[in-house]
């Protein structure tokens, strides 16, 4: 029977597996109806499960380090066994899934040599392990700081955003790694993906810049004041780190410098109230 930490992970996981299922069926439909049922499609099917692959990978990896920074170190190590044996069965099952998936299709097309459209479980499982290991001899020192930079509700809202006219996988993944540099107090990195959310939202707004957004999305007097603060001291901010050239003479970012957390909290509160608009 899984203790407490384990079935948060395990409840994570079914979460994600819905998620991604649900965008995998979707492009898989259309890769079939779009191009029908000859090699080229199994070729595109076998790259779309591969993306997807991976991509289930670093989210699983993502959550993981999310639900063990929350704990105490001693916790971490009396449950990282079935951590990590539930990690490896989610990934494990779910490429063997899409092996057989692709094997049925490619059979349909004739003979087919056993290796060509092979997945690559082993590659996957490996580079997981490795990961996970990894994870384990950094969990003591995760917690460093208990405080998140994107509220965790806010992701779990994210995530649960139905997959209508945009996909929010990749602004999840970025707050998820915000959080985890910002739990490592990696102040450069937490300025460099804060800009990165910025200029990936916008095009849900209806706009193609956050400069935009901020002068132009009807969302109120005090969004806007929000989204101009954003705009012009934290871009101004993440474009010094980023841009500056090695000097005699550096000083490093704070957590003063780079703290825009209730900023960037309003900004996806509206992304999120914008996204379930438009299903």
């Amino acid at each position: 029977m899984l203790t407490e930490l384990p079935s948060k992970f395990a409840a994570l996981l079914d979460a994600e597996k819905h998620r991604f299922d649900r965008a995998l069926g979707e492009d898989l439909r259309e890769l079939r109806a779009k191009y029908g049922s000859g090699s080229h499609t199994v070729q595109l099917m076998q790259q779309r499960y591969e993306a997807d692959i991976e991509e289930r990978s670093s989210t699983l990896l993502a959550k993981l380090s999310r639900l063990i920074a929350s704990v105490p170190a001693r916790e971490i190590r009396g449950n990282k066994p079935d951590l990590d044996r539930l990690a490896q069965g989610w990934l494990q099952s779910h490429i063997e899934d899409c092996q057989s998936n692709l094997n049925e299709h490619a059979r349909r097309i004739g003979p087919v040599n056993p290796d060509q459209y092979d997945l690559g479980r082993d590659r996957f499982l490996n580079a997981l392990e490795v990961e996970l290991s990894l994870l384990s001899i950094t969990a003591p020192s995760v917690a460093t700081s208990t405080e998140v930079f994107v509220d965790p509700a806010r992701i779990d809202e994210l995530s649960s955003l139905p997959v209508a006219k945009f996909d929010v996988s990749r602004l999840v993944r970025l707050c998820e790694e915000l959080n985890l540099c910002f739990s490592h107090r990696c102040f450069y990195a937490v300025a460099f993906i804060t800009r990165a959310i910025l200029d990936h939202i916008p095009t849900i707004f209806g706009l193609k810049t956050f400069k935009e957004v901020a002068s132009n999305y009807n969302g109120g007097k005090s969004f806007r004041e929000v989204a101009s603060h954003l705009e012009n001291v934290s871009r101004k901010v993440s474009d010094a780190l980023l841009h500056r050239p090695m000097s005699d003479s550096e000083i490093l970012p704070t957590l003063t410098q780079v703290d825009v957390r209730q900023q960037l909290d309003t900004v996806l509160g509206e992304v999120i109230r914008t996204g379930r608009r438009k299903v």
